[in-house]
C-alpha cells in the first residue's frame, strides 16, 4: 500500500472526493466552495482530494483545477488509486465529499459511512438513501452550504469528533 507522502499528504487534513469526474457528479460546487474556504482559512484550508478516473465533458473542471492550484496546491486530482490505497485515504480523511446531481445508488458515501467518516452530500436522487441519517446533505448547487459545514468542523473543537461518533453508532 502506497503512504500518504507517496500521494503528498502525509501531514495535511484533507477532504476527500471519489467516484469518476464527470459533470454529472458536480465537481465544479466543490471547486467555487475551496476557493471562499482558502479566503476564509488561507493555508489552514483542508486539501481537496478528487480520486477517480476522468470522464466524458470534464475539460473545463482541469481548466478551473489549474487556476485553483495557484492556491499552494490546494485540490489534488488522484488517479489510479488502488483499492487498499483508497482504504488509506477514506481512514484519514477528515471529511468525505459527494455533490453529484444524479446518482443510482451514491456508493461512495456508503463505504465512507462505513468508515465512520463524516459525509457532506449532495441532497439529489438515490445519495440521502445512500447515507441515511449519517451525512450532512445539502443542494448540489449550494457551495456556500458546503463551506459553511467545512468551517464548522475547522471552527468548532469537538464538532468532527461529535460526527464521526454518531456516524460509527449507527
Amino acid at each position: 500500500a502506497k503512504s500518504l507522502k507517496s500521494f503528498g499528504l502525509e501531514k495535511d487534513a484533507f477532504a476527500l472526493v471519489v467516484g469518476t469526474l464527470e459533470p454529472r457528479k458536480n465537481p465544479g460546487v466543490l471547486l467555487d466552495a475551496w476557493r471562499k474556504l482558502y479566503e476564509k482559512y488561507g493555508d489552514r484550508t483542508p486539501k481537496l482530494v478528487f480520486v477517480g478516473k476522468m470522464g466524458w465533458k470534464i475539460d473545463w473542471f482541469f481548466d478551473d483545477l489549474r487556476r485553483v492550484n495557484h492556491l499552494n496546491q490546494l485540490v489534488r486530482h488522484l488517479k489510479g488509486v488502488k483499492d487498499r490505497d483508497l482504504s488509506t485515504l477514506y481512514r484519514r480523511a477528515n471529511v468525505v465529499l459527494f455533490p453529484s446531481f444524479a446518482e443510482g445508488w451514491g456508493l461512495p458515501v456508503e463505504e465512507a459511512v462505513a468508515y465512520g467518516k463524516h459525509v457532506l452530500a449532495s441532497n439529489a436522487t438515490s445519495v440521502p438513501e445512500a447515507g441515511r441519517d449519517a451525512a450532512f446533505y445539502f443542494d448540489p448547487l449550494d457551495a456556500d452550504a458546503i463551506v459553511d459545514e467545512v468551517s464548522r468542523c475547522l471552527d468548532e473543537e469537538n464538532y468532527l469528533a461529535e460526527r464521526e461518533a454518531m456516524v460509527s453508532k449507527r
